[in-house]
């Protein structure tokens, strides 16, 4: 039982009722009961004190009388009051940390005795304080004949033996007293009772045998104190924070003082620890990434203190045994005694933290709890589970002085165990001594806690009874070696007289148990009792006059067998423990008594300790692995026959999967064949790991990792464990065979060799385990029994992978990826963690054995999962949570840690292509990182180069597809404390190193614009360069974690950290899975063809496209709307005025390009915006960046010459007008002026005149008039003259030289190779064509603008003028319904005319089909999907050879079925005429109701008109209108309100401007008159460039129109487009896609028509850009076709059929569909 802890500090009096308040506690109080280890208040009448700790102040109120009252405010971790108990004055001679004042009392009571022959016991039990929960503890006392049968607070019961040779009855005196005082009786017999004793008082009791005679035998003496009552009435008072706390003082007790015991759990209150009593800290949380865990580099508050410990352990940083805390504000200092901080924390902690809480601190050489104290249940837990995870390597030294390395489990591993104990007090530390014998110099921190340490001289509360444990093992050096055996040494904490269980099972477990005590020869009775079998030490630290013969002899008679005594004497520290040490030694090399903790588990349940193994998750899990283990007779055999699945058969796979990508062995000579035979092999391979029966032993395994909760992790744990031991023992007993091989036969290379495989196959962990459940998924047919049998395992792995498991991304022994494995990992991962499934990627590169690993480990307190003597191989992934208070920092939820096998690995070396491996490797990590750790020894600067080479190579890649992720240099082993300042050289040669390195890298994969390292990847050599010193400090296996090597990795830890919150887009899981898919698909080419757009790339790339879409059309609709707002400037600007000015070109043109700049800006803006701020996927499409800024400037200059094109067009005809219209007015005035006259020479006449006579008089007037006009006729020329001229000369006519500029366009479009004769024919021949046409629009043009056909036409209008005059008809009524009618109406419709292309335009890209019209590829998709679905050849036959015409007749189609759906187009012209005629009716009512001043006639009214609204009235009606318009043009007023009503009538009936469209053929009539017409305009943003893919003719689906790279998402077989082999004729089946990763060869016209590698197409098509396509899915799409359409293709191109590969045939429509689908990342890839 654990002695309490007592403290004094300030008088507290007491009487027959003391009362305690306790003020500020947290967390619920108790309610008086409980028991255990506590911190005790000392409250007594006389000089006693209250103390609570050192960091607390206490306040005590005293007050005489029955009762008393102490308030206590908290402050300290004591304040927690449970139980009380009373405690006696003491004598003076009590030590200074229990003192209380002597006894007051001057006389002894009266005393009451009977005789007795009760049941006797031992009086060598001493009786202490006893708490109220009943708790007896008993204080020893020296041994005696004279035997206690029973001893009560106020009596006791003692018994004697008859003296030998007396038969007779015979008389006794008996004589007991205390203090001084001593009383006396006579008895006869040999028992007497003895009452009237005072409570908790010692007494003396000594026994003489009375002659009758009077004579007495000397006496026979022993003590024995009385028992301490306890309190009565206890009750405890709680609220919030406080609790008072009340009790009766026992009668029968004169003084006494009252201690207040705090238990375990208000310990764990104080720390923050109360709820993780049931709640365990999980290693999870402990490793959670926050801000204050990496930045944080003190506590400030007491709460804080274990998570900050554990984290630093974690990090194996030197910090972790910091134990105090200090408040900011005040000042205080709180400490804790690490030990007590260290039990609380293994209380808290689950079996798995404990296990790597163990390991870590054993790094540090630390001694770790062997045996746990539970001092409220007091009992002790032996460790046994915590400490399997230790792992210690050491030399072993055997005969002939070898020396052999030995790893093994420290819990399982057989050695002998020294152990230190203390007995009463001690004036030494035995803890100090403890380590210094097992080697002080090899470390900076002690390996054993002692008082001279921070925080070691606070009085400990809870760890009392902790037995510590630690080793020394050799290191095959004699001078440093303090031993040549391994040894444990195992520390007892406190007093063994108060922790009996725990010393016994220390000396029968032990070969030597070292014992320190400075008390009195008495106190040694407890070893006289304690069953051994272990040499026992009796060190003796204090002076003493004695011999080590007279302490022996009073150890006992009997009992001294292997009892040593040691006197420290004189001797100083240093000599002390070199005899100490001397000691140990000579009994470890008598003794030789070797055991393991694991075999130490029988002896602690015998002695009543228990196992924290003995818990039924924990036995089921190691029970089940014990199945597996148990089949494991030889490593090689299980691998090949219950793995066999992951062994030749996955490597077959692997290769054949290889030479997919790279068709560097056909065994046919079509490319097509030779993957379809590869398919078939990998078919067949993949059945036959079907075929392989599930064991029994990976049932049990399933079973295993399907169980849940902590059973699963026993299980995965334990059987990690075993197999590591397997493994470690198979290799050891290999490499010993292999060094006796090369020592004895070292030409024996085939015994060598066999033994390096065996030594290469030995290894055996649990990712093989998985690894072969992998492939089991793999191979296993979706929606067979099996497959659902398996389906579950996917989430279970994702589970692990949320638990901190490591899985194994990348197969370091097939070099593969499990693709369908991995991905439904990832899938069930992101539907776990839905929404928080953002991640942040960090990876290490390295060259084998540099520290990766370890340096992951230390950084995030991980440890992945590798086998047993070997280094990593392939690639791990681990996950770190990120706490919710920094989600917001770091932008993600989880931190994915890839830890990879080391670069140039000495097992790869040998083989040709470790180069790249390497390269593949290198790309790959740094391919998926968001920061790459670049790892680099100093030792060796070769391999430094080697790897910095490497790393820029695959930077330079990444480059390439838009990825820049940060970097982070580590230089490890470098002990300058001011490295990086002294290094500041090293660092400027190492960037000009890197920058040439990466000249180079660029020249090697042929990529430009790369000039230094800092252009591919971000970095800065200040602030991302990091020295560490070495991991160890001093020499192993005894030396520590280097302080220093801890706080730098902290500091990596940091600028990490900062790189990641600075990293500004993050991906989630199944982003993340798609990027490593494609760029592990990507790297299997050879030579590293880089072509590397992936899905994600691709995603991004289109979502840009979109956007340029949309930016796109909204500058070419607002310049289009100004361009028509100009138009109407210029033809309304002399409306009936015969003096207008016409503007300028110049005018115009600088306001459009005014206009070009505003808009032309937006869109700059709405790029850069994207790019910088709403780009999800910034860093993919960086590379694009450019290709767009050009094509802003380039729809810019596109725009600008159309727009000056068709402004200098509309200037032209009205600058051609104006002579006409000066010619036409003049002769309208003078005719107008006749009528008006021949109108008054009919006044006064006959009224009844009639309109033939009325005509007759016209006609000669007109004759007359016109006989004086004189005569005008425009010229007629000849097209053709001037096509001839343009065609020879420089000279250019407005059509003729837009035909010349197109036909130029053309021919470029089309890479067409020709001369300058081809060129002018075929400039002639489509002239030729275009000729008749020009020449009808010039006739038209004359016959509509010559003024005689204009006079001419006007004829009939003036006779009916002056008719009407005569009959005198309402001229302005008539005039009104005539201008709404020929000039209002038409030029609504021409309003609507060329205004209705853009709504439309905005129809397609924003409705049902919008999506497939929003970027080429969609486009691409949308055509090719119609096109199956159909499944018609001569639709195909149109699409491949006459493409434009395909494309451009189904956009067509596609707006006339999407206007004609709903009539769409008709509802959208309405609204576009109603709305302008509501403007019209606006202008009209707002000039009747308020006529301007300006307006003084109609014609002034229709110019005031045309000025507010954007109508063109047409030439030829308005100048109709203003025939003989002299008649009404002062009724302005009354001609407005005419119009009013008629267009009014037009709002409200169908009238003149209805638009219905009864027929298809009517829509597309009049979609074809529009002046934008909608489908040129879609089919000029989906055509795009119009190149096509040089081999297969597929178009080019890139965006903007400045794109320097063409590409396809699909290519198709070469035969669709008429290629042939040779000399069979027979259509090719070739893919270029397949034939660029292959070595096959073609010729064109620019190879000259001689063979050329497909893999070197870029020297003849730099600008294309064919991604390589390993697989048969991934082109099902043409294939199907091919398959489906052999004959017909023949047949078109006289051709022999193709050979078509069998796998082609199995094709169907759905997996054409799917195929498409992926390929333009429709949906997510189906399993």
């Amino acid at each position: 039982m654990s002695r309490p802890q007592t403290y004094d500090e300030q008088d507290v009096d007491s009487d027959s009722l003391a009362q305690l308040k306790l003020k500020d506690l947290d967390g619920p109080a108790g309610d008086g009961g409980g028991g255990g280890d506590e911190l005790l208040w000392k409250t007594s009448r006389g000089k006693s004190t209250s103390k609570v700790s050192a960091m607390a102040k206490a306040f005590a109120e005293a007050g005489k009388g029955s009762s008393s009252e102490t308030s206590l405010k908290k402050t300290s971790l004591a304040s927690y009051p449970t139980h009380v108990r009373v405690e006696p004055s003491r004598p003076s001679s009590i030590t200074s940390s229990a003192m209380s004042m002597k006894s007051d009392v001057s006389k002894e009571p009266d005393v009451n005795f009977r005789e007795s022959r009760s049941k006797k016991f031992p009086a060598s039990h001493v009786r202490d304080t006893s708490p109220v929960a009943s708790v007896m503890s008993m204080v020893s006392r020296a041994s005696s004949p004279i035997q206690f049968s029973s001893v009560t607070s106020d009596s006791v019961s003692l018994s004697w033996g008859c003296p030998a040779g007396l038969e007779t009855p015979q008389r006794f005196r008996v004589v007991w007293g205390c203090g001084g005082e001593n009383r006396s009786l006579e008895v006869e017999g040999l028992s007497v009772d003895v009452e009237g004793l005072q409570p908790g008082k010692k007494y003396n009791f000594s026994v003489v045998t009375l002659s009758s005679d009077g004579s007495q035998s000397p006496p026979v003496s022993t003590s024995v104190q009385t028992e301490v009552p306890q309190p009565e009435n206890l009750t405890v008072v709680t609220c919030s924070s406080s609790a008072t706390v009340k009790w009766t003082k026992p009668k029968g007790l004169n003084e006494a003082s009252f201690s207040i015991g705090a238990t375990k759990n208000n310990f764990l209150q104080a720390l923050g620890l109360f709820e993780h009593q049931e709640n365990k800290l999980t290693l999870n949380s402990v490793l959670e990434i926050s801000h204050d865990s990496i930045f944080k580099q003190s506590c400030e508050c007491m709460k804080d203190l274990p998570l900050y410990v554990l984290r630093k352990l974690m990090w194996c940083s030197a910090s972790s045994s910091c134990a105090s805390v200090c408040d900011r504000k005040t000042g205080v200092v709180e400490k804790v005694n690490p030990l007590d901080l260290l039990t609380a924390i293994v209380h808290c902690s689950d079996p798995f933290l404990q296990q790597t809480l163990f390991s870590k601190m054993s790094q540090f050489q630390l001694a770790v709890p062997l045996l746990l104290p539970n001092c409220d249940a007091q009992q002790s837990t032996l460790m046994l589970w915590a400490l399997r995870d230790i792992v210690k390597k050491f030399k072993s030294y055997t005969s002939g002085d070898q020396r052999g390395s030995v790893e093994c489990r420290i819990a399982t591993a057989d050695m002998q165990l020294v152990s230190f104990v203390r007995l009463g007090k001690n004036s030494m530390s035995k803890s100090s001594c403890l380590s210094n014998i097992i080697g002080q110099s090899q470390q900076c921190s002690s390996t054993f806690l002692h008082y001279n340490m921070e925080c070691g001289n606070v009085p400990r509360k809870i760890s009392d009874g902790l037995v510590e444990i630690s080793w020394f093992l050799p290191s095959g050096k004699k001078n440093i070696d303090m031993f040549q055996q391994p040894i444990a040494f195992a520390n007892l904490r406190g007093d063994i007289r108060m922790f009996e269980a725990q010393f016994s099972f220390l000396c029968q477990t032990s070969a030597a148990v070292f014992v320190f005590t400075n008390d009195s020869l008495s106190d040694l009775s407890i070893l006289r009792k304690t069953d051994r079998t272990s040499q026992l030490c009796l060190v003796i630290a204090a002076q003493t006059s004695k011999s080590e013969k007279d302490i022996l002899a009073e150890v006992g008679t009997g009992n001294t067998k292997g009892v040593n005594v040691i006197l420290k004497g004189n001797q100083n520290d240093a000599e002390f423990n070199a005899t100490l040490r001397k000691h140990t030694a000579a009994i470890i090399q008598k003794e030789n008594r070797l055991i393991s903790v694991q075999t130490m588990a029988d002896i602690a349940v015998k002695t009543g300790l228990l196992i924290d193994e003995r818990c039924p998750e924990c036995e089921k899990g190691q029970e089940l692995a014990t199945k597996i283990i148990s089949g494991i007779k030889d490593i090689t055999k299980f691998k090949a026959d219950v793995l066999s699945r992951q062994g030749h058969m996955w490597k077959e796979i692997s290769g054949l999967e290889r030479e997919q990508c790279q068709l560097k062995n056909p065994r046919q000579g079509d490319i097509e064949q030779h993957k379809s035979s590869l398919n078939k092999d990998v078919i067949n391979l993949r059945a036959k790991q079907r075929e392989v029966a599930m064991s029994k032993y990976i049932k049990y395994f399933i079973d295993g990792i399907s169980k849940q909760g902590t059973e699963r992790n026993y299980f995965l744990k334990s059987f990690r464990m075993m197999l590591d031991s397997l493994t470690q023992n198979k290799m050891s007993e290999l490499k010993e065979k292999y060094k006796c091989a090369l020592k004895q036969s070292p030409k024996n290379k085939e015994e060598i060799q066999r033994l390096e495989e065996e030594i290469s196959l030995c290894s055996l962990g649990l990712e093989h385990f998985f690894r072969e459940l992998g492939q089991l998924y793999e191979s296993t047919s979706p929606g067979s029994p099996r497959a659902k049998e398996l389906q579950h395992l996917p989430v279970v792995c994702a589970q692990l992978l949320l638990e901190g498991f490591p899985l194994e991304l990348l197969d370091g022994d097939a070099s593969n990826i499990p693709q369908r494995w991995i991905e439904d990992i990832f899938k069930s991962l992101c539907d776990m963690v839905k929404p928080n499934c953002l991640l942040s990627v960090v990876t290490i590169l390295g060259v084998q054995s540099t520290g990766k690993s370890t340096l992951l480990n230390t950084m995030f307190g991980i440890q992945f999962a590798v086998s047993s003597g070997k280094c990593t191989r392939g690639a791990f992934m681990q996950l770190v949570k990120v706490s919710d208070s920094s989600i917001q920092e770091l932008n993600c939820k989880y931190v994915m840690v890839i830890d990879t096998e080391g670069l140039k690995s000495p097992e790869l070396a040998e083989q040709v292509d470790s180069y790249v491996h390497d390269n593949e490797l290198a790309t790959l990590v740094i391919g998926l990182s968001d920061v790459a750790i670049i790892n680099i020894s100093m030792e060796n600067v070769t391999e430094m180069k080697d790897i910095l080479q490497i790393a820029v190579h695959a930077f330079l890649r990444m480059k390439q597809v838009g990825k820049k992720p940060r970097c982070l240099f580590v230089h490890q082993n470098v002990p300058d404390v001011a490295a990086h300042d002294t290094n500041l050289r090293d660092r400027q040669k190492m960037v000009q190193q890197l920058n040439e390195m990466t000249e180079a890298a660029a020249r090697m994969e042929k990529i430009k614009a790369s000039k230094s390292f800092t252009d591919v990847m971000d970095y800065d050599p200040e602030k991302d360069s990091y020295y560490i010193p070495g991991l160890w400090q001093g020499t192993p296996p005894m030396a520590s974690v280097s302080a220093g090597y801890s706080e730098a990795v902290c500091e990596v830890k940091r600028g990490l950290i900062d790189a990641l919150s600075e990293i500004p887009n993050r991906q989630d899981f199944l982003q993340f899975w798609e990027l490593t898919k494609e760029l592990w698909q990507t790297l299997r080419f050879e030579n590293f063809i880089f072509n590397f757009r992936n899905s994600i790339v691709a995603e991004a790339y289109s979502k840009l496209c979109q956007e340029w879409d949309k930016w796109e059309w909204a500058f070419q609709k607002e310049m289009y709307n100004w361009s028509l707002k100009a138009e109407v400037q210029i033809y309304n600007c002399g409306i009936s005025d015969p003096d207008f000015e016409i503007p300028s070109l110049n005018a115009l043109t600088l306001e459009a390009s005014k206009q070009l700049d505003k808009e032309e800006k937006k869109l700059k803006d709405s790029l850069k915006q994207y790019f910088d701020k709403q780009a999800s996927n910034k860093s993919l499409i960086e590379n694009y960046r450019a290709e767009f800024e050009i094509s802003v400037k380039s729809l810019r200059r596109k725009t600008e010459a159309s727009m000056v094109s068709s402004l200098k067009a509309a200037l032209d005809v009205q600058n051609a007008k104006q002579h006409l219209s000066a010619i036409n007015n003049t002769q309208s005035q003078t005719i107008e002026t006749k009528v008006l006259d021949l109108l008054n020479s009919f006044k006064g006449k006959d009224s009844g005149i009639c309109d033939d006579m009325l005509r007759k008089e016209f006609e000669k007037m007109w004759t007359k008039t016109q006989s004086v006009f004189p005569y005008y006729e425009l010229p007629r020329k000849n097209v053709a003259d001037d096509a001839f001229q343009i065609l020879q000369e420089d000279y250019k006519k407005e059509h003729l030289q837009q035909l010349l500029h197109t036909i130029d366009e053309e021919i470029e479009k089309h890479d067409i190779k020709h001369d300058d004769e081809l060129e002018a024919c075929l400039k002639m021949h489509i002239f030729g064509i275009a000729i008749t046409e020009f020449q009808k629009m010039h006739n038209n043009f004359i016959d509509q603008n010559d003024p005689q056909i204009c006079l001419e036409r006007a004829k009939e209008k003036f006779l009916s003028e002056f008719v009407n005059l005569y009959r005198d008809r309402d001229q302005c009524q008539r005039k009104a319904a005539e201008f709404a009618k020929n000039c209002l109406a038409p030029a609504i419709f021409d309003y609507v005319t060329k205004r209705i292309g853009p709504e439309i335009v905005d129809e397609m890209k924003t409705g049902h089909d919008a999506i497939s019209l929003s970027t080429r590829s969609s486009f691409q998709y949308k055509l090719l999907s119609e096109l199956l679905e159909k499944n018609n050849y001569k639709d195909y036959r149109k699409f491949i050879k006459r493409y434009e015409t395909f494309v451009k007749d189904w956009i067509f189609e596609q707006v006339v079925r999407t206007m004609s759906r709903g009539n769409i187009l008709q509802q959208k012209e309405k609204a576009l005429s109603s709305g302008v005629l509501k403007k019209v009716n606006d202008v009209v009512t707002s000039f009747i109701s308020n006529p301007s001043r300006k307006v003084k006639s109609v014609r002034d009214f229709i110019k005031y008109i045309c000025g507010k609204l954007d109508l063109i009235l047409p030439d030829d009606a308005l100048q109709d209108f203003m025939i003989m318009n002299s008649t009404f043009q002062t009724r302005t007023k009354e001609f407005a309100s005419h119009l009013k009503e008629y267009i009014e009538d037009s709002l409200t009936t169908s009238g003149p401007l209805n638009f219905r469209y009864s027929k298809l053929g009517e829509v597309k009539q009049r979609l074809r008159s529009l002046t934008l017409k909608p489908q040129e305009v879609l089919f000029e943003a989906l055509f795009g460039c119009g190149k096509r893919c040089p081999f297969c003719t597929a178009p080019c689906e890139a965006g903007g129109s400045e794109h320097k790279i063409h590409f396809s998402s699909i290519h198709r077989p070469e035969g669709t487009n008429g290629c042939h082999t040779f000399p069979s004729k027979a259509v090719k089946t070739d893919i270029c896609s397949s034939s660029v990763i292959s070595d096959s060869t073609f010729c064109s016209k620019e190879t000259n028509w001689k063979f050329h590698p497909y893999k070197e197409y870029k020297t003849f098509y730099p600008e294309w850009d064919i991604p390589g396509d390993p697989t048969l899915q991934a082109t099902a799409y043409w294939k199907f076709f091919m398959a489906n359409f052999n004959e017909e293709i023949a047949k078109d191109y006289d051709l022999n059929p193709a050979i078509i590969p069998d796998d082609w045939k199995l094709l169907t429509q759905a997996d054409a569909l799917k195929n498409l689908q992926q390929a333009f990342h429709k949906v997510q890839t189906p399993l």
